[in-house]
């Protein structure tokens, strides 16, 4: 995806001495959508948030936010989580080159991107379904209605993982009037075009539909001119190192056949592919003996910041020594994303909501991982992870009663596996008269993780005047993850390895209390103390070694 810092009118064509930008935006609707906003996104000037579980507006809830309306969105050219950090002072959002996928840091609390089992510190909630992973940070955020970006510990309605906050998105709607929507945009300099056609119709009274496609095409910026040289260096996959091909499907259906219920179902499909594994596009940028050392490979490499480098591809001698493997170079990212969010109104002073959630990751590379032309390393990796969750609440809002509630409760299942090949060749370490003869070292490591997790959580808020509110509650949440590996022994063969610790268990109780005070409808003035809970588990992006323990303890966060 482009990486824009303000939109472009449709007319615009934007030059400089680097890159030049031109984009091309298509409305079609009927005559009623073309004098007013889309219904399926809210571009009022009140932004209304569920922060707490309950719809109330930015003013009034007692959180420490920044929500993002449609307007906002669309106005800087908002296409993907990396292009909503430039909107929001101390978020940081970054695609990272591994299978961690993304890295996200909210007022400087973030997780390590070098572990891709690990959750991450800022929550990612999407419509209304809780993502661990950073690899969401891929997926396109295309035809979004509201951005909420919560600060601070978020532990009693968003649970694990939030000891830094939560990003929740809300994805738009269908309205109540056909609408056909078609953008398309061009940059010239990463060779990058992308388009987008969203449509969106009622069926009946009772049902609508809205659907959005987006497709980007990279050609890529970094130009790779490595030598090759037969019997040392290899024609890499591309000469352009930083290629993608990514497209992005989404579905939304809503139902509501009476007053009291409404159901609404959603998915996501993302796939990104790159002939180029992910370390391709690295550069070597320093060289302090005025040349990079190559472990003996011949071929040029200036060793400069200049989007150039000298990347080979892998030399496909050493796929011999571990046969088993499909060493097929590139990238290819799958993600899947599903909600059902079911609403009954039991009286007409409280709800009844259930989400379901459901999230599939797949994402295999493999290359060669010296960052030069020859091929002293070729490596890979192919992780999957899958999370199913379930959410009950009930909240009541009844303005005459002093005391209002929010109780719930959550689980959620998650296996995560990742499988890491690699194989070092004796030539480089001086073991081997020629390259592709032996190999010096080969390893293959198979973590298979099993977590799953439930929790339950209540608030109760008190109107002591109708300026004056005060409210207290907590989340108790018991989690369990195991892990169980297989590696490759010293006669080539696949067995179960030995962790030190492979069951970890942890329990959390997060209190929450907040005292608020809203002298006019545009001020608030509160207080609070929030904690944070962070889920432990094992270190699957370190180095094996057979009894040793590669689990991390939990994290809990508490402030004011």
């Amino acid at each position: 995806m482009a990486d824009r810092s303000r939109a472009l009118n449709a007319s615009s064509v934007i030059l400089n001495s680097t890159r030049a930008a031109l984009v091309l935006s298509v409305l079609a609707s009927t005559s009623s959508l073309a004098q007013n906003s889309s219904p399926g996104i809210d571009m009022g000037d009140e932004i209304v948030v569920t922060a707490r579980k309950r719809d109330e507006t930015a003013l009034q809830v007692p959180v420490a936010l920044t929500a993002l309306g449609a307007a906002d969105l669309e106005r800087y050219g908002t296409r993907d989580l990396t292009s909503i950090a430039s909107q929001v002072p101390g978020l940081i959002i970054q695609q990272v080159p591994n299978a961690a996928g993304g890295a996200i840091s909210l007022r400087g609390v973030s997780s390590t991107s070098s572990n891709p089992s690990i959750d991450q510190a800022v929550s990612i909630n999407i419509d209304g379904v809780q993502v661990s992973s950073g690899n969401i940070v891929r997926v396109g955020q295309i035809d979004l209605q509201q951005v909420e970006v919560l600060k601070g510990p978020q532990a009693l309605f968003f649970g694990k993982n939030s000891p830094g906050g939560v990003l929740s998105f809300k994805t738009a709607d269908p309205g109540d009037a056909f609408e056909v929507r078609v953008d398309g945009d061009y940059e010239f300099n990463a060779r990058e075009g992308s388009a987008t056609v969203i449509l969106s119709t009622p069926v009946t009274d009772t049902l609508g539909i809205r659907g959005v496609v987006y497709v980007d095409r990279m050609g890529g910026y970094i130009k790779n001119k490595v030598v090759v040289i037969p019997g040392f260096t290899f024609e890499p996959p591309s000469r352009r190192t930083n290629d993608r091909l990514e497209y992005m499907f989404r579905g939304t259906a809503v139902w509501k056949p009476t007053d009291a219920f409404s159901a609404r179902a959603k998915f996501t499909h993302s796939r990104v592919d790159s002939e180029n594994a992910v370390w391709d596009s690295g550069q070597r940028i320093f060289c302090p003996y005025g040349a990079p050392q190559q472990l003996g490979y011949p071929g040029p490499n200036d060793c400069k910041a200049d989007d150039v480098n000298y990347h080979g591809g892998m030399d496909r001698r050493l796929f011999a020594f571990l046969p088993s493997v499909d060493w097929r170079p590139g990238q290819r990212i799958n993600q899947d994303l599903g909600s059902l969010e079911l609403n009954y109104d039991l009286t007409p002073f409280a709800k009844l909501t259930a989400v379901t959630g459901y999230y599939k990751l797949r994402d295999v590379f493999y290359g060669q991982a010296a960052y030069q032309g020859g091929s002293p390393l070729i490596a890979g990796q192919d992780t999957r992870r899958r999370e199913i969750s379930q959410e009950i609440r009930i909240s009541t809002n009844n303005p005459d009663w002093p005391v209002n509630f929010t109780a719930g409760v959550f689980y959620q299942d998650s296996p995560f596996s990742e499988f890491n090949p690699n194989v070092a060749d004796a030539y480089a370490f001086g073991r081997a008269p020629a390259p592709g003869q032996a190999f010096i070292s080969r390893a293959l490591v198979d973590y298979d993780l099993q977590g799953e997790a439930y929790s339950f959580f209540g608030q109760a808020i008190w109107a002591i005047t109708p300026q004056l509110e005060l409210a207290g509650g907590a989340r108790w949440s018991h989690e369990t993850k195991d892990a169980r590996l297989m590696t490759l022994n010293a006669a080539g063969m696949i067995v179960p390895g030995v962790l030190g610790l492979d069951h970890l268990k942890f329990t959390d109780t997060s209190p929450e209390v907040t005292l608020s005070y809203r002298p006019s409808r545009n001020l608030n003035f509160f207080g609070a103390f929030r904690n944070g809970f962070k889920s432990g588990g094992f270190n699957t992006g370190a180095g094996f070694a057979s009894g040793t323990r590669i689990d991390y303890k939990p994290e809990d966060a508490r402030g004011f």
